[in-house]
């Protein structure tokens, strides 16, 4: 009480008249984030909690307010992102619905749901965060890489393989015309297969052709795009060469233990052509220019090989694949990976 005497020398009744005008004032103010209350009549929103999610995980929630003089409410949303959607229900209800793909990782704040009884409105601000899922890395391989018909309705499928030890993601963003049955989301669990569904009934007239574009988790093909082809039945002969194959096993820059020999197994996408494939062609160098070819397969009907592998073959080989299709069309060649022999 000294301090308080020293301040207020002979004036004490006024100490608690100045704190009580402080704290009137701090209550009145509010502080910074506090919601001031509605004006009596108002109708009154609930509360909507900050949302965290995940991509790929869809989110729904039911806004409810109350007006105390009954009347009818109207509901609206604003500063949401691409993958939000508000619907006011029409019975005094609004429904949120979040459905965040692949790449919507972020934060999003600034959101806010009105509810309004025409006169009076009350408003909810919150955010929400976004959580990327796993990326993997190499998980991704499918076949046929590319998809080519010539009857129109008929039912195909692609495969989506899973190599990784995380779930694969697979969505869809754009669909060629006339595709049917396609899902927009697969999730493919690891060390395992999916496949994926359709009928195709592309517009004409003929040739047609289109892509399936795909997004997915694999930092290795975050974007996939599938030509799909379409030729007329009665027309002139396949003249579209086939597509590159996509290599499966091994892996780009896998390692081969050597005592006295190791069986290596080689694996590729089965291509899909009009035509029908002949045989795919497989080069084995020592040289990523393939300037000096150590083996070269013809005619290989499977898209399989095996070959064994010695001391003598120590250091490191490069490897292709092509496919010649029934007219004679010779396709590109796949991307180029290596392996490496050691000896023990």
């Amino acid at each position: 009480m000294t301090f308080v005497r020293l301040l207020f020398p002979g004036n004490f009744r006024l100490l608690p008249l100045v704190f009580g005008a402080l704290l009137l004032a701090a209550v009145g103010c509010g502080g910074e984030g506090t919601p001031k209350p509605p004006p009596p009549g108002s109708p009154i929103l609930d509360a909507i909690e900050d949302i965290h999610v995940t991509e790929e995980e869809p989110w729904e929630r039911v806004v409810t307010a109350r007006d105390p003089d009954g009347d009818a409410l109207s509901f609206s949303a604003s500063g949401l992102p691409s993958f939000a959607a508000f619907t006011d229900r029409g019975d005094g209800t609004g429904l949120l619905r979040l459905t965040p793909a692949l790449g919507d990782a972020g934060t999003y704040a600034g959101l806010r749901v009105t509810v309004t009884d025409g006169t009076l409105a009350d408003s909810v601000e919150f955010s929400v965060r976004v959580d990327a899922l796993p990326r993997i890395q190499g998980g991704l391989f499918y076949e046929p890489p590319g998809v080519c018909a010539t009857e129109a309705g008929e039912t195909d499928s692609i495969s989506v393989y899973n190599l990784a030890g995380e779930p694969l993601y697979w969505r869809v963003l754009h669909v060629p015309a006339g595709l049917e049955g396609v899902e927009d989301l697969v999730r493919v669990e690891p060390r395992l297969v999916s496949d994926l569904v359709w009928q195709w009934n592309p517009p004409r007239p003929w040739p047609v052709d289109d892509s399936l574009v795909v997004a997915t988790n694999d930092l290795a093909f975050p974007r996939v795009v599938i030509r799909f082809h379409m030729e007329d039945p009665s027309g002139e002969p396949d003249i579209t060469p086939p597509d590159p194959p996509l290599l499966a096993v091994p892996r780009d820059g896998a390692r081969f233990v050597v005592r006295d020999s190791v069986l290596i197994r080689l694996a590729w996408s089965e291509l899909d052509d009009c035509s029908g494939i002949q045989y795919y062609k497989l080069d084995i160098a020592a040289t990523p220019d393939f300037s000096r070819i150590l083996c070269c397969r013809e005619r290989l009907t499977a898209s399989t090989a095996e070959l064994w592998a010695y001391p003598a073959d120590a250091g490191v080989a490069y490897w292709r694949v092509s496919a010649v299709d029934n007219q004679g069309l010779h396709g590109p060649f796949s991307q180029v990976r290596s392996w490496t022999v050691e000896v023990e």
